[in-house]
């Protein structure tokens, strides 16, 4: 009888071990935001924040930018990682059409972050103040 006891013992805790591992990662899953149609400024300095903020899984991981579509004049994008203090995490410059990852140091796990944009050159196309851009982006690249 001891022996059963024992075994339902064990039984028990190995369950209750694999179900508190299960919940650790089914709460560090990576967290994707959408950016559709969404005006970005061209301007050395000012930036515009991609609304929904995001909340980084992994520290150490790094970060994800992926612009979809074409817009006027083939703009480089500077995508900031911002902290609630609005303090930089980690920045990277693309173009529409690609996926950039960049590194995200000082930024840690369980806290959330936002993505700022802003366009610092439209190549032959002077007068434009902003444009459209649409893509994702996450602080946590897989």
């Amino acid at each position: 009888m001891n022996n059963i006891k024992k075994k339902i013992g064990i039984f028990l805790i190995v369950t209750a071990l694999a179900m508190s591992m299960l919940s650790g990662v089914a709460l560090a899953a990576r967290q994707i935001g959408t950016i559709t149609n969404f005006n970005v400024p061209v301007s050395a300095t000012n930036e515009s924040q991609v609304p929904l903020a995001r909340t980084k899984a992994v520290t150490g991981r790094r970060g994800v930018v992926n612009l979809s579509g074409t817009a006027t004049g083939s703009p480089i994008i500077t995508a900031t990682m911002r902290n609630s203090n609005k303090e930089s995490r980690g920045t990277t410059t693309l173009r529409q059409g690609e996926r950039v990852t960049f590194a995200t140091p000082n930024a840690l796990a369980n806290f959330n972050y936002w993505l700022w944009l802003r366009s610092t050159q439209v190549p032959h196309v002077p007068q434009i103040t902003h444009v459209v851009i649409s893509g994702s982006w996450s602080p946590d690249e897989s």
